[in-house]
């Protein structure tokens, strides 16, 4: 078994239509399976801020793309948490492997301090 990236075929990922994690995982295992006809492990993950209503969740790549980085857009989820007592938040991880799913939360915290 080899760890191959879709870059690596010349593979351009496809536009995530899903509303969840799970959705944007499976659709995007059977997009590279069809293109590679490889066995394909796909995932989508993103941030889950509790009191930003799980926001940015499925949406954090393109928080990122709009505030210009990742970074940025810690930044601006930090700003939005400043007067917030509860800053739990949880990054979340769906895989999809052929038929079988498996998800985890990877890490569950409080945002303590700024960037």
């Amino acid at each position: 078994m080899a760890k191959i990236f879709s870059f690596e075929l010349k593979i351009k990922s496809p536009i995530e239509t899903g509303k969840t994690f799970k959705a944007n995982s499976e659709l995007k295992a059977k997009y590279f399976f069809k293109k590679s006809k490889i066995n394909t492990i796909s995932d989508d993950s993103g941030l889950c801020v509790d009191c930003l209503d799980d926001r940015p969740g499925i949406y954090s790549a393109r928080w990122a793309k709009k505030y210009g980085s990742f970074e940025k857009a810690m930044k601006k989820i930090l700003q939005l948490l400043s007067k917030k007592k509860n800053r739990k938040f949880d990054f979340m991880e769906r895989a999809k492997y052929e038929i079988f799913f498996f998800s985890m939360t990877l890490f569950s915290v409080y945002f303590l301090e700024t960037l």
